[in-house]
């Protein structure tokens, strides 16, 4: 139980990092009173981005997932199901997004001019791919509530029911951030009463 909770609260921290990066890099885009070049802007964008989307898959693959292994090594009625939508939605997910920005690099480099045929064929290949991607990222996000929804149960924890909230309004409104400051702070709280037992 110890253990699930420190790979939770490492979780947390990462995709805590990784939203303060998408806001920096969402706040670049307003103007700015400075002169600036757009590509400069642009690729400083695009670098915090990159770097967001890797420590939130460290945080899923490394501590996420593991977190909820660990309890569903003890609770396997109530943790299996989140930790199997968590599993197959990211990493599903992650790989089909990844494939289709692969195609498109691939199609628009060796096909030539963007009004070709074979262009237009990888493009809407690639946009297929990027939805079914982005459906089974869902289906993980939905995997992440479900986790917050059985740890509430398991500690009768109220701000693990508010994250799981926060982490579903998270697909329309930009309160993500604050569901893993919750989640982190819980996580923490919780840590340290079981290891005064």
């Amino acid at each position: 139980m110890l253990n699930g909770l420190r790979e939770l609260r490492a979780a947390a921290l990462l995709q805590i990092a990784a939203s303060i990066l998408v806001g920096i890099s969402g706040f670049m885009q307003l103007p700015l009173p400075f002169n600036f070049e757009p590509l400069a802007v642009g690729l400083s964008r695009s670098v915090l981005l990159v770097v967001a989307m890797i420590l939130a898959i460290i945080s899923v693959y490394f501590y996420l997932l593991p977190s909820a292994e660990q309890f569903s090594l003890q609770k396997p009625e109530e943790f299996s199901t989140p930790s199997k939508l968590m599993r197959a939605g990211y990493l599903g997910g992650v790989t089909l997004i990844l494939l289709s920005n692969l195609i498109i690099i691939v199609g628009v480099t060796t096909m030539g001019s963007s009004g070709s045929l074979g262009t237009n064929l990888a493009i809407l290949g690639s946009l297929a791919l990027a939805i079914t991607g982005g459906i089974m990222l869902l289906a993980g996000l939905i995997g992440i509530i479900i986790y917050f929804l059985r740890l509430k149960d398991m500690f009768n924890s109220t701000p693990f029911l508010i994250t799981a909230i926060l982490l579903a309004a998270s697909v329309l409104i930009p309160v993500g951030f604050i569901a893993w400051i919750l989640a982190f702070a819980e996580a923490s709280l919780l840590e340290k009463k079981i290891s005064v037992r």
